[in-house]
């Protein structure tokens, strides 16, 4: 049976790693033409709990985000909306989001709520339940192009995957084979179950052993190969993105709309990370990097577009920057 350990999780390869050993992934971006409408999907549906951080841009957090928060630990997952005019980047089924419910049953359900009102959820198209990699759901696509995938896992978990270890080269010493347990809290949801929350977002790459270099070597994540095609990364946190092989000519461009943000502790970390992608550029192929640059609240960033064309941004914001506004929602 997988153990517990405090302050310890595994990093894919066999090994166990404390969780501030690895870069926070704490944000992915997505973009709405029209938040306020939006909202009704993300909080009355999807049951994740909305807040304007600017006129134009509103944070999002599941029920894991919020138990970690309201915890006061590290390696929470939020979603970044920034309203615009037109989407520029109309999102496919390998750039969706992921949300776990309690059962099978609970899939159907959803299903058959969200086919007979989609006008009122704001869904622009659904997908036929499927069963498959182990889960049990189906895909619902919003007016903005973004898509969202609703599913029963079972047992599965990521961290589970992790201890397990990449899917031709398993885990064999049960003392490395560990499954922290994923609390969450409630969140108000007029269609959510109570035990859902996100588990992962996805992208597609040319090549996951080429990628899982560049995760790993490039932005200090951890990642572990699910099968020949497919692999999941993460922070110290357990939620992660799944890379889906789709080979080079298959690639869909991303722009920075559409990124995964990282924190680091500080300024000499933003830079140390800034001046490695310089130096393993040509070893993953990578398209561009930014340079680092202050930032309205005055955080220092830069940005990397992978070989993949997908994109990545370090900051020095400080965690409070995604966790306070929730707080103050909360106070009023």
């Amino acid at each position: 049976m997988a153990e517990t350990y405090p302050e310890l999780i595994s990093d894919g390869r066999g090994n166990l790693a404390t969780a501030a050993s690895f870069t926070h992934l704490v944000a992915g971006t997505m973009v709405s033409q029209d938040l306020d409408a939006m909202k009704k999907l993300y909080e009355d549906f999807l049951g994740l709990e909305t807040v304007r951080i600017a006129p134009d841009r509103m944070l999002l957090r599941d029920r894991r985000a919020k138990y970690l928060m309201e915890n006061g630990e590290r390696d929470f997952f939020v979603i970044e909306v920034h309203e615009v005019k037109r989407v520029e980047k109309p999102q496919k089924m390998l750039n969706h989001w992921g949300i776990a419910v309690g059962t099978r049953e609970e899939v159907d359900r959803l299903y058959a709520l969200a086919k007979a009102e989609k006008e009122k959820w704001h869904i622009r198209k659904m997908r036929p339940i499927t069963g498959i990699h182990e889960s049990y759901g189906f895909f619902i696509i919003d007016q903005d192009d973004n898509w969202w995938e609703i599913e029963n896992r079972g047992t599965m978990t990521n961290e589970l995957l992790f201890a397990k270890g990449d899917y031709n080269n398993r885990t064999t010493d049960p003392a490395k084979m560990i499954n922290p347990p994923t609390p969450i809290a409630s969140t108000k949801s007029l269609v959510l179950g109570d035990e859902a929350f996100m588990t992962h977002g996805t992208v597609d790459v040319a090549d996951i052993v080429k990628a899982r270099g560049f995760y790993e070597e490039v932005l200090g994540l951890r990642s572990v190969l699910r099968a020949d095609i497919a692999q999941f990364t993460s922070g110290g946190g357990d939620f992660s993105f799944v890379g889906v092989q789709v080979g080079p000519i298959h690639v869909a461009d991303q722009s920075a709309d559409n990124r995964w943000i990282l924190l680091v502790s500080d300024q000499e970390e933003l830079r140390a990370r800034h001046a490695g992608a310089l130096a393993l550029a040509d070893k993953f192929d990578i398209r561009q990097v930014s340079d680092p640059d202050y930032q309205d609240d005055g955080s220092l960033s830069f940005q990397i577009e992978s070989a993949d064309s997908n994109w990545f941004e370090f900051s020095t914001r400080p965690r409070s920057y995604y966790s306070a506004p929730f707080a103050a929602l909360a106070e009023v």
